[in-house]
């Protein structure tokens, strides 16, 4: 009896299937520890703002943004960080809001020597209280024109990996992160194939520049939740 030869999307489907079931059996297997008190992670982030900004390296290139800002629906409170990243996930720019629901001009750093920073061309990253924002306009591509420039940010606090706006977190939503699959910001597109997804922060949910099964679990932890 001939077998159908597997083609290479339903072998790469079985590799995510399987990679899931494991990261279900060590979940399983890891050992329950009591609770710990933590603080509220807004809270923690606007105490230590002045020194989540100072990673930003200054150069002689340079856009400024400014504009309204909301978070959860509302205006962002004072204290809450904006920061701005290059799509290889440096951070080029931050700043606190000090009026709710502004924030003041930011300057959003380019690329000098062996400083990183923003290319030409190249799309901004924005997030509001550690949250990924919209924009608007949008996209927003950088340029070093030492201009300012009205760009309005909304973010929720809400976890929500409805990627495809369908209403819940279902199996596509779980492919759309397990398809980029050790694509990462160093290494966005690790087979050379412009017809294969690549590394998009959207997707990194735990964002710590690579995804891998730790983002494909926490999509799955979320398995059927409305949105």
């Amino acid at each position: 009896m001939k077998h159908k030869p597997i083609n290479s999307s339903q072998s790469r489907l079985w590799v995510y299937l399987l990679l899931l079931a494991v990261g279900v059996l060590v979940s399983l297997l890891r050992p329950v520890s009591a609770p710990t008190a933590q603080a509220d992670p807004r809270v923690r982030r606007a105490l230590t703002a002045q020194q989540a900004c100072s990673g930003v390296q200054p150069t002689p290139n340079f856009s400024e943004y400014y504009g309204s800002v909301s978070l959860d629906g509302g205006a962002a409170p004072a204290g809450t960080l904006i920061e701005a990243y290059s799509p290889r996930g440096d951070k080029v720019g931050c700043v606190q809001v000090s009026v709710p629901g502004y924030y003041p001009y930011m300057r959003v750093y380019g690329a000098e020597g062996t400083t990183p920073g923003m290319y030409n061309n190249e799309e901004v990253t924005f997030k509001v209280g550690g949250h990924l924002a919209t924009t608007d306009p949008s996209p927003v591509i950088w340029f070093n024109d030492w201009d300012q420039h009205e760009v309005n940010l909304s973010a929720t606090s809400a976890t929500c990996y409805d990627f495809n706006d369908s209403g819940q977190v279902d199996v596509a939503d779980v492919m759309r992160v397990a398809s980029r699959w050790r694509t990462s910001c160093e290494i966005p597109d690790p087979d050379s194939n412009s017809e294969t997804p690549n590394y998009e922060a959207l997707y990194d949910v735990n964002e710590d520049c690579i995804i891998n099964i730790v983002d494909i679990m926490k999509v799955v932890a979320h398995w059927g939740e409305p949105c």
